[in-house]
């Protein structure tokens, strides 16, 4: 791919990396759903990031013939950029079919990048409202999910990246069962929710997934963001790092030093998670019953998983739930709690992945079975549940900062 399509070089040879073999338009079933190849040979650059059903881990790229014209295959098992999805661009944004089934992807020459301060399509996004600040002892969480269904402590700032509104109002309690969990680990961050979901639809808009990280991305400064949740991923598995629509986003939150948290899954793997998941630049966080044990339900890898977090039985308003998705809160809502206790104690910041080494270090280690294996990370292979009481206490002990690094 060319430097001017948008992906940096690193994203470029892991997504080559991902890659086995050519697919021919003329031969392989495929059909451009808007525009025809002619019209995207005209684009300078053209990536997708996508899956199709059944793909298997070696995906599949197609090229058009065009130089500088490439299609990326990752490992999805549905359809992203759904032209039936209102948050779909038509102007940027290509859907691709094969087999009837709907892939999806956008035209990076015509799609400008919404995270770069400046660029031309920053005003695109929604603008925080005259007046939202973030002290810099204070730490925001941002949840993407399927928006705000009762009153939520905390919450600064909401919108609706699916239906375009500045209420992320639903009937939907998934996204507020998530923001108790933030709250349970910090109760004194703040809050913000983008919803990305239709009401009643049960699935993510990955498109308003996009949007809703680029905004991330432009105000992470202003709004002190610890981290960004995401409660949801691919129905697929996936047991190595993946490249997918959203890792353009993701690396550049991680270079904005916002810790990205993502659900490892429920199918029950027990070597793979999510494809979001699997990104080099997430947390991924696994379930467990909070005592050490692994929830049956949850997807894990000793590869992938950075933090195993408590899952099961969950109560909300008179509900009880269970999943990744609960977990993966926990640990988000952690980042900020120990980023806050740093900052409160020494006058500086705590970069997110030195609050994460703190939580992997100070958490209870588990062994391949879910049994506990010791207090530390060191005793057990690879799996660490997350224990936020031993985590405050390492952040007041200076000789544990000292032996992670840390600088005071």
């Amino acid at each position: 791919m060319s430097p001017q399509s948008g992906i940096s070089t690193a994203r470029a040879q892991q997504a080559q990396g991902l890659l086995r073999g050519m697919a021919d338009p003329a031969t392989s079933g495929l059909a451009i759903e808007a525009g025809t190849t002619e019209a995207i040979a005209a684009k300078s650059s053209v990536a997708v990031v996508i899956g199709a059903e059944n793909s298997g881990d070696n995906g599949w790229s197609p090229s058009f013939g065009a130089q500088d014209c490439r299609f990326v295959a990752g490992s999805f098992g549905y359809s992203l950029y759904n032209p039936a999805d209102p948050a779909f661009d038509s102007s940027h944004d290509i859907s691709i079919q094969r087999a009837g089934t709907i892939l999806a992807g956008y035209t990076l020459a015509s799609r400008p990048d919404l995270s770069r301060s400046g660029s031309s399509a920053s005003a695109a996004l929604p603008s925080l409202p005259d007046g939202v600040r973030v002290s810099a002892d204070k730490q925001t969480v941002v949840i993407l999910d399927t928006g705000v269904s009762s009153a939520i402590d905390n919450l600064i700032y909401q919108y609706d990246f699916y239906a375009h509104d500045s209420s992320a109002a639903t009937t939907e309690t998934h996204g507020s069962i998530v923001a108790s969990q933030v709250l349970a680990a910090d109760s004194e961050a703040n809050i913000v929710m983008l919803k990305v979901a239709a009401d009643g639809s049960g699935t993510i808009s990955l498109a308003a997934a996009d949007a809703a990280l680029d905004w991330v991305a432009k105000y992470a400064q202003q709004l002190n963001i610890a981290a960004v949740n995401l409660s949801f991923g691919a129905s697929s598995v996936v047991s190595r790092e993946t490249v997918t629509s959203l890792s353009d986003e993701f690396e550049t939150l991680s270079n904005l030093d916002v810790a990205v948290v993502v659900a490892a899954g429920n199918s029950g793997a027990r070597s793979g998670v999510s494809a979001l998941a699997s990104d080099s630049n997430v947390i991924c966080v696994s379930a467990s019953d909070g005592e050490g044990t692994f929830a049956s339900f949850s997807n894990r890898d000793a590869d992938l998983t950075d933090l195993v977090a408590d899952g099961m039985d969950i109560a909300y308003m008179g509900s009880v739930v269970s999943g990744t998705s609960f977990s993966a809160p926990l640990v988000a809502g952690a980042i900020a709690e120990v980023k806050s206790e740093f900052y409160a104690s020494y006058g500086h910041e705590l970069s997110s992945n030195e609050a994460l080494h703190l939580l992997q270090a100070t958490g209870d280690a588990l062994n391949r079975t879910g049994e506990v294996a010791g207090t530390s990370a060191s005793a057990g292979s690879g799996y660490v549940e997350l224990d936020l009481t031993g985590a405050l206490g390492a952040v007041y002990d200076l000789a544990a900062l000292a032996a992670l690094g840390i600088v005071i």
